[in-house]
């Protein structure tokens, strides 16, 4: 859950960002002006010398960061990501045969329990017959209610 709130800030940070840049690159150039009154955009050197940073900065950039070094840090990420991949899946493996134990039991525990329940209604079905046996034995007529029953 901490991963994913991470990964959305991030987008927006970078989304943001980009919003931002593309932003100050449209004022350097004279853009923006809102309406006819303001002929000048007084902040217009100012973007611009942000525009010359961020320029001089990205070719220094690129000059450190060649073509082996984005290719040493995507090899590194996909290590990682087949680590965190290879994590996963023993957990959810730990978790199958943890699932799969419990089905057993939960299976043996059931099978105990029809034992037990056919053991019961044959039980019950002997004291059923022993019940009318000592009624007859005894004379005693059978109450509509015990009719129900039987």
């Amino acid at each position: 859950m901490l991963g994913r709130v991470i990964l959305v800030v991030l987008i927006a940070c970078f989304a943001i960002g980009v919003a931002v840049v593309a932003e100050i690159f449209f004022l350097s150039t004279g853009g923006g002006v809102q309406s006819h009154h303001y002929s000048h955009n007084q902040y217009q050197p100012v973007y611009a010398l942000l525009v010359q940073l961020i320029v001089t900065w990205w070719n220094g950039f690129r000059t450190w960061f060649d073509h082996d070094t984005v290719a040493t840090i995507a090899i590194a990420a996909t290590a990682i990501f087949t680590g965190t991949l290879w994590a996963a899946t023993r957990k959810l493996a730990r978790f199958a045969n943890t699932q799969a134990d419990d089905m057993r039991n939960l299976l043996r525990v059931a099978s105990d329990n029809t034992i037990a329940a056919t053991a019961q209604a044959h039980a019950m079905a002997r004291m059923h017959a022993v019940s009318e046996a000592q009624d007859r034995s005894c004379g005693i007529k059978l109450k509509p209610w015990r009719l129900a029953l039987s």
